[in-house]
């Protein structure tokens, strides 16, 4: 820590270039069975030092959405029963980018043989609602929400050491 704070940033991308079923069991696996798409993500940690030894913590986070494509169900297909297709190349569709915020704060209280820490957190403290899951199959539920990224939570904690 130099002059009360510390920041630390990452930043990562990765190009695929893979096939999505590695082993082909049937031709409707053939269809757009190339996944070509960008992933990235980036981190940015920061503390500071506030007066009277407490300390401020924020932890950003930001991330590309899931890559996933439109797809069908064929249903009642005589000798398979179902099968599921691939409608567009893998990337075409896909979940929103999400961001959060976390912060923590935190006073070390010395005592005989030991320490007490109190700590506040909260977690994603602008309360994104950013969807985690979207239904990709054709269908009354296309495009539906499934998952969504937990909302603002917070949190006291006390902590003994000796």
């Amino acid at each position: 820590m130099s002059s009360r704070w510390s920041a630390s940033f990452s930043y990562f991308a990765t190009k695929n270039h893979q096939l999505i079923n590695n082993v082909v069991t049937t031709p409707n696996q053939n269809a757009f069975n190339l996944d070509q798409t960008w992933t990235w993500g980036s981190t940015l940690s920061a503390i500071y030092r506030l007066p009277k030894e407490i300390q401020l913590a924020a932890f950003m986070q930001a991330k590309s959405g899931t890559k996933g494509e439109r797809t069908y169900v064929f249903r009642n297909i005589p000798n398979s029963s179902t099968i599921t297709m691939r409608l567009g190349e893998r990337g075409s569709l896909n979940n929103p980018n999400f961001k959060t915020v976390n912060i923590k704060l935190n006073r070390r209280f010395k005592i005989y043989h030991g320490g007490v820490d109190i700590t506040f957190d909260a977690f994603n403290i602008f309360n994104a609602n950013t969807a985690t899951g979207i239904t990709k199959a054709s269908g009354t539920t296309f495009g539906y929400e499934t998952g969504l990224l937990a909302p603002r939570v917070a949190q006291l904690g006390f902590r003994y050491s000796f």
